[in-house]
């Protein structure tokens, strides 16, 4: 029987907008028909009330159905499930009202049917609340529309120095906050699981398994259904949600892998070298270069240079509240040298841009070099040599440069001794010598030089090799 009851409940969606296109007709038609010019419209209002009670009576049944999978629980369900069974009340009373003309002040029609869509929007709402999280409608909103829909200001995440950041509440949390507590934390918990506090990751969903099992991030449930093809029903996020980067879930699973604690700080933890270059990006300068920009005052840039760029797959978002100035990540750009052309219409407004990974060449930073108000630039994992390094220098505004895991070298690096505002520059994994490296530490001061090495401490609990 539960098998037949979720495949009916599943029709909840299809269902659903049905009664809510009948009944929005209805109200309008309902406000028409008390003109003269329209009132021949009356005939049809009371069908369409009928017509759109007998559609939400199949609405409130299906997602009844729905709602005992046990995916959908709290306040919200219960809101959303009495309201629904109030449009349908509502309906039928319309309906009886219209159809023997009870109803004869016309503002008394007018209150009521502003009555039902009020009723129908909450009810709707909280159903898109439950799909797709509390605050789906929210979510991108200004921030001033958020606050007055009760929503706590957006709080930036800030880590200045990595290794000093707590693992899980400075990087697991705000991760899982992202990503996943739309659908696993108090407000909402689909699969009976929520992950919103420690307690609540050990107790699992409604298996009552963990999801965790600290040091095997192979057998971890959390790991196993991040990383199930995108088409099966088990994989999490599910389909339209915000998928986590592979860097995220590296995240997770070398979190998992060296005993998920609680308390742990990076420093304690060993990290391999791909693995400290990952958690050296959570750093952040960007967010202080960005503050730094703001001084800058630009025209807005073209909207047509802008659809082309995002045609591309590019990220272009403004890097404040009414700022005209951009933040560019080429983080999904098949073609980064390619698309690299399409940033002169928008010159004036760039200040910062991300090239992580990507297939950007000296070709490529002949075209950045021309972006007068640039302060941040990552480089990081890309295909640049000295031969381009040499035309970032006359970048006068560039302050942050990272160069981790490129082929550049001593003799290259040293030509951004004339970069005029240049504060910090991060070399580690590149074509230098340690000795190379703490030579250029000394020879560009004062700028601030990440050489890499950090010297991880054995704990007495860390598991230690021994051969004979």
């Amino acid at each position: 029987m539960t098998d037949y009851a979720q495949f009916i409940g599943r029709f909840h969606p299809l269902l659903v907008h049905l009664p809510v296109g009948i009944l929005l007709a209805a109200i309008v038609l309902d406000g028409l028909s008390l003109r003269k010019r329209f009132e021949e419209l009356k005939g049809a209002v009371p069908v369409l009330y009928l017509l759109g009670a007998i559609g939400a009576v199949g609405s409130c049944l299906t997602g009844y159905l729905l709602s005992t999978s046990g995916e959908y629980e709290g306040n919200t369900l219960e809101y959303h499930k009495w309201l629904g069974i109030s449009v349908v009340v509502l309906s039928i009373l319309f309906f009886l009202a219209r159809q023997y003309q009870v109803l004869h002040s016309d503002n008394l029609r007018i209150i009521s049917s502003l009555g039902l869509f009020l009723v129908l929007s909450i009810t709707g709402h909280l159903g898109g609340n439950l799909t797709h999280g509390e605050d789906y409608l929210f979510v991108h909103a200004p921030e001033p529309i958020r606050q007055l829909a009760g929503y706590e200001a957006a709080e930036a995440v800030v880590i200045e120095d990595v290794q000093q950041a707590v693992i899980y509440s400075d990087i697991v949390v705000p991760l899982l906050k992202e990503k996943c507590y739309n659908c696993h934390s108090e407000k909402k918990q689909k699969g009976k699981l929520r992950i919103d506090s420690p307690e609540m990751i050990a107790a699992g969903g409604k298996s009552g398994v963990a999801i965790i099992e600290a040091h095997e991030p192979e057998n971890s449930e959390l790991i196993a259904r991040l990383l199930l093809p995108l088409n099966d029903d088990k994989h999490m996020p599910p389909r339209k949600k915000d998928e986590l980067t592979e860097e995220q879930i590296e995240i997770l699973s070398w979190w998992i892998e060296h005993g998920a604690s609680y308390d742990q700080k990076v420093a304690d933890v060993e990290q391999s070298d791909e693995m400290r270059a990952i958690l050296t990006q959570l750093e952040s300068t960007n967010i202080e270069e960005e503050e730094k920009a703001v001084t800058f005052e630009v025209e807005p840039a073209p909207m047509a240079a802008l659809e082309v760029l995002q045609d591309t797959r590019a990220v272009v978002l403004p890097i404040g509240e009414n700022s005209n100035l951009l933040n560019i990540n080429f983080v999904n750009v098949a073609d980064a040298n390619a698309a690299l052309s399409l940033l002169e219409p928008l010159q004036e407004q760039i200040v910062w841009l991300r090239l992580s990974d990507s297939s950007v060449d000296d070709e490529g930073l002949t075209h950045i070099a021309q972006l007068p108000h640039l302060q941040t630039l990552y480089l990081d994992r890309t295909q640049v040599t000295d031969d381009g390094l040499a035309a970032l220098s006359a970048l006068e505004h560039l302050a942050y440069l990272n160069l981790v895991g490129t082929e550049v070298t001593a003799t290259g690096i040293e030509q951004l001794k004339t970069a005029a505002r240049l504060e910090r520059l991060f070399i580690y994994q590149t074509n230098t010598s340690s000795e190379e490296r703490r030579q250029l530490v000394a020879d560009l001061m004062p700028i601030e030089v990440d050489t890499g090495g950090y010297i991880v401490p054995t704990l007495a609990k860390d598991t230690t090799l021994v051969s004979k």
